[in-house]
């Protein structure tokens, strides 16, 4: 039928025009019937190519239709994916929120000051109820854990605040109080942890009510009068206090744990460390942060800029833990490193280098540290004494992957260590990788062992007086 029409078409208008012959329009007529014919040819040749290809379409279209079906399942896992994530975030903020003690670390959940009235028999009834209250709210809740954890003998706990608390009730009914001179008469034993300026303006004044004060802050640490103490390293200092007595900063507190026995095996001319700091070290906020900006990365989502750190923090590692002070070029988490070192182990000649770095893991410190001894020590003897040391386990089989990392070391009181080898570049050097939980024996739980050691050695007022005849 398209064929007539074409052909009528063309003979029409010739004829219509007055100046064609029948001959020409003959003429006219074969070309176009070749050219039709070779159409023909050629929609037989596409029709033959397209019965080939069938076989080609219907594979692509059940492709296509295998791509749909993978395309829903990952749609469908990445929901899942998505809830899961925000279900573990969820979780994270319970443990958070179960966990969090009121430590210098953690100067964003609020300033709290807990003291004592001893009682050097036991741990009294009345007062492990007020322990199991506190230790379920957020404020100071790990030291009071671990105090009820270790029976530690108190008899009456009170809990002291900044002014915003005054007045609180925590569980149970317990009360926050205010400070003042009259407030503080009568305690044996304070636990600070309220930061460095309420430490600088309470703690002489809590001494001299006759308080003894293990302080958490930076505030006396490196003052030539207030020992500076780590339970398994120098607990002798301890008695040489005037009222305070200093809790270590987080980072050197496992490391010193750590290098101790080393340092009496062979001595120590100098270390070279990097750490690799979580989050909690800079507070509760910080910790929020990098769980909302993993949770907006881990969707496609824009993240909020910044307000802890000077950076993105989830995913990224930042060598920036602390604050520069003007015109410094070592962070004050570095200046700690090296100063409270050297005042722990009793060497002011130690040299030591430090980088601090801050990275997306929310509990646990890990830190590689260079060790160069003044004597030769192997690793196996490193090995045997690190095993033997108080305080201290030894993960150490590379070959079966077996090293501590921070999650494993999150919740415990132990330091862990590992991958404990030569330094290829110096004869009297030593690798070794620390760990520990940065909330635990990194404040917490150093101040309730400090607390034990004063109960041990009966340098507790209460301890001190004597009975009545």
């Amino acid at each position: 039928m398209k064929r007539h029409i074409e052909i009528t078409m063309i003979a029409s208008v010739l004829l219509l025009g007055g100046c064609a012959t029948k001959k020409y329009v003959a003429a006219q007529v074969d070309p176009v019937n070749t050219k039709v014919s070779e159409v023909d040819k050629n929609q037989k040749n596409t029709q033959k190519q397209l019965e080939g290809d069938e076989p080609k379409i219907s594979a692509a279209d059940e492709k296509a239709t295998s791509a749909d079906a993978r395309a829903t399942d990952a749609l469908g896992r990445a929901d899942a994916a998505s809830k899961k994530s925000d279900q573990v975030r969820a979780d994270l903020h319970n443990e958070l929120n179960e966990k969090i003690a009121n430590i210098d670390d953690y100067k964003a959940a609020g300033n709290v000051t807990v003291l004592f009235k001893f009682d050097s028999a036991k741990l009294t009834d009345d007062a492990r109820q007020q322990l199991d209250q506190l230790a379920t709210g957020q404020v100071g809740s790990l030291m009071l854990k671990l105090l009820r954890e270790r029976e530690f003998p108190v008899r009456e706990i009170v809990p002291f605040a900044s002014e915003r608390s005054v007045g609180m009730e925590l569980d149970g009914g317990l009360l926050v109080r205010g400070l003042s001179e009259e407030s503080i008469q009568g305690f044996d034993l304070a636990l600070f942890s309220a930061g460095g300026s309420t430490s600088g303006e309470w703690a002489p004044r809590f001494a001299a009510a006759g308080a003894i004060v293990i302080d958490n802050s930076s505030r006396w640490r490196m003052q030539d009068d207030v020992p500076l103490v780590v339970s398994e390293v120098n607990p002798d200092a301890i008695e040489a206090h005037h009222g305070i007595i200093a809790n270590p900063n987080c980072s050197t507190m496992q490391m010193v744990v750590a290098l101790k026995p080393l340092q009496d095996e062979a001595g120590i001319e100098r270390l070279v460390i990097s750490t690799y700091q979580a989050v909690s070290g800079t507070g509760r906020r910080a910790v929020d942060e990098l769980l909302e900006q993993s949770h907006a990365l881990l969707h496609e989502m824009e993240i909020a800029p910044p307000t802890q750190y000077a950076h993105q923090i989830a995913f990224n590692v930042l060598p920036h833990a602390g604050n520069f002070a003007e015109g410094e070029d070592h962070t004050d988490e570095e200046r700690k490193l090296m100063s409270e070192t050297r005042k722990i182990l009793g060497d002011a000649s130690i040299r030591v280098s430090a980088t601090c770095v801050r990275v997306p893991v929310v509990t646990g410190h890990s830190e590689a540290v260079n060790v160069q001894t003044r004597e030769p020590l192997s690793p196996e003897r490193a090995r045997e004494l690190l095993r033997e040391a108080p305080g201290l386990t030894v993960i150490d089989d590379p070959g079966q992957s077996g090293y501590p990392f921070a999650i494993d070391a999150a919740g415990k009181d132990d330091v862990y260590v590992g991958r404990i080898r030569r330094d290829p570049g110096h004869e009297r050097a030593l690798d070794i990788w620390i760990v520990s939980d940065n909330l635990r024996k990194g404040a917490a739980t150093n101040a309730v062992q400090l607390a034990e050691l004063l109960h041990e050695r009966q340098l507790l007022a209460a301890q001190r007086t004597p009975s009545p005849a």
